[in-house]
């Protein structure tokens, strides 16, 4: 169950970035071909305006991101991040970094943001971190503007009952929870929008990596509008796709000499 302080600690002063966050891509080959083969076909309708990134690292999709918006602001609470993007991003005036407390928006203006945006993340937030951004992002989103956050739904996995069917299922493979959030869900992430008059539009529950194939992350769309229908999708095959992605992306490449 990763804590604030752990996070905080893991991407501030833990982490060995020399990489970037790229290395997270490599099922999809690159970075670029994850966000053109995975990320954009998701989001491409909503990529307008101002933007909102929580938790943008050193800069992975904000590379992407900026070139669909007016303006853009990036909130993380590792200093070294914020440090890292507004260096890498300094050419652009249209981009702005803060440091946040990962759990409050406070330098983001009331109906401001046209679309909020988080991948690869909020999977390790638990869920009072993910009710508090809920809440701020009712306060900052426009109304009916959207957000995509990426975040965990491991809390649905880990009844007694589940984890013991999956293990017989998939004995001798060895489980890889990714340091996801434990107490978060798909149906949390509903009822926290809920609860601040916004709805899930549409939640994609996938699973993660080479680890049990289980739905242990969701992306949800949510929408700053209340009582909306919610779609909920469950793609087992989302690994799949990335390893489709990979193939496909490595023809662009030319041979090694």
């Amino acid at each position: 169950m990763p804590t604030l302080a752990e996070n905080r600690s893991a991407w501030d002063a833990s982490y060995d970035w020399r990489c970037a966050g790229d290395e997270w891509s490599e099922p999809w080959g690159t970075s670029q071909a994850q966000w053109a083969g995975c990320l954009y076909p998701r989001i491409f309708p909503f990529l307008k305006g101002r933007i909102l990134e929580i938790a943008p690292g050193r800069g992975r999709w904000t590379q992407f991101l900026r070139d669909h918006c007016t303006s853009l602001i990036g909130v993380d609470l590792a200093t070294t991040c914020v440090s890292e993007c507004r260096s890498k991003f300094k050419s652009d005036p249209r981009l702005h970094f803060e440091v946040g407390d990962g759990r409050k928006l406070p330098m983001v203006a009331d109906a401001s943001i046209d679309f909020a945006f988080s991948f690869d993340s909020l999977v390790h937030a638990e869920a009072d971190i993910l009710e508090s951004y809920a809440s701020e992002l009712a306060r900052v989103l426009k109304p009916n503007a959207i957000a995509f956050l990426h975040h965990s739904n491991l809390a649905t996995l880990t009844e007694r009952s589940i984890w013991d069917k999956l293990k017989r299922r998939w004995a001798g493979v060895p489980i890889n929870d990714s340091w996801r959030a434990y107490s978060m869900s798909a149906k949390a992430m509903r009822e926290f929008a809920e609860r601040v008059r916004m709805s899930c539009a549409q939640q994609e529950l996938i699973p993660w990596g080479t680890g049990y194939p289980v739905l242990m992350d969701c992306m949800s769309t949510i929408i700053n509008a209340p009582n909306q229908p919610c779609v909920i999708i469950e793609n087992r095959r989302f690994m799949e796709e990335a390893a489709t992605i990979r193939r496909i992306s490595a023809l662009a490449r030319p041979p090694n000499v």
